[in-house]
């Protein structure tokens, strides 16, 4: 087995996703660098880093609060719930889910270029 086999799986339409296990290996990860450059101590036997990101006016967070801030965005902007959920990778856990395998590809792609755009306008 290869490291992309782990990483990549494919779905029922053949479109290739990420995993859940190298999602939650991520968030890991990026929450790891988070607490480093938020000045938190992360390795038992070193000294914290400085605090770059609030010295740099930055409040703190964790990688889950931009999966919330994307969920309230997109349904600021209308975008249906289980296209929504299906953007931040959640199951959809209805009947429904059963009978409909269709990936919904097309509008999350919509769904995420709308965040995109409302992304663009609040940092502008």
């Amino acid at each position: 087995m290869d490291i992309l086999s782990i990483v990549w799986k494919i779905s029922d339409s053949g479109r290739p996703s990420i995993s859940n296990g190298a999602l939650m290996y991520l968030k890991q990860i990026f929450n790891h660098a988070l607490n480093k450059m938020f000045g938190k101590k992360v390795d038992s036997y070193k000294k914290p880093y400085p605090n770059i990101l609030g010295d740099a006016g930055l409040a703190y967070f964790v990688i889950h609060y931009l999966r919330r801030t994307c969920r309230s965005l997109l349904a600021e902007l209308k975008v249906p719930s289980h296209i929504a959920e299906l953007c931040l990778n959640h199951k959809l856990n209805d009947v429904k889910s059963i009978y409909d395998r269709y990936d919904y590809f097309e509008e999350r792609n919509e769904a995420f270029n709308k965040l995109m755009s409302r992304i663009i306008e609040i940092i502008k």
